[in-house]
């Protein structure tokens, strides 16, 4: 069955290991209410319900976080950037194994 899971991100200032269905398709990324009404970011995704489970790998960083470390180590691609209501903004990349 196909259906969209949305997935919380838990560390906005580093790499966030999830784990989701293989093959899952990112559709976007946003600000959602996590737990007890905190906002945060989170992944949502096309994933096929029955499919087995793969770790994926996410890094996430505020404007004018230095990542040249982690980006030029690995194949990566940009998500998108979300803006929280206290006008932090974040920048979600999928490294890429």
């Amino acid at each position: 069955m196909l259906k969209v899971w949305r997935f919380p991100i838990n560390d906005v200032s580093g790499v966030n290991n999830i784990s989701m269905p293989e093959g899952a398709q990112i559709t976007g990324v946003g600000v959602a209410t996590h737990a007890v009404g905190v906002e945060g970011i989170s992944i949502w995704a096309l994933c096929e319900t029955e499919a087995p489970l793969e770790t994926r790998t996410f890094v996430v960083a505020g404007t004018d976080v230095d990542m040249t470390d982690t980006l030029t180590r690995y194949s990566y691609k940009i998500l998108g950037t979300v803006q929280r209501k206290d006008m932090y903004a974040f920048h979600v990349f999928e490294i890429l194994m």
